[in-house]
């Protein structure tokens, strides 16, 4: 996987410097979503802050949060834990 990561790193310095970058607020939106659904709180605000800097909005940060929690089956959880009882 790490492999493929610098090939497209590679690549994309090659076809166009912007290419494959997504910018500081999208990066940091990802960053948030994947320790959200990791459930890294802490690091996660980091990364709410670093959104927010750098031009998200609220409704973006809550759509990460949304899908990541979706994707990662965390949604769930709950409701199937309530309904063992």
């Amino acid at each position: 996987m790490l492999r493929i990561i610098a090939c497209l790193r590679g690549l994309g310095r090659i076809a166009s410097p912007s290419a494959l970058t997504l910018g500081a607020r999208v990066q940091q939106l990802v960053h948030f979503g994947q320790l959200l659904a990791l459930g890294r709180a802490y690091p996660a605000r980091l990364h709410t802050c670093g959104a927010l800097h750098a031009g998200a909005a609220l409704a973006n940060l809550v759509g990460v949060a949304e899908s990541a929690l979706l994707t990662s089956g965390r949604a769930g959880l709950r409701a199937r834990h309530r309904n063992r009882r």
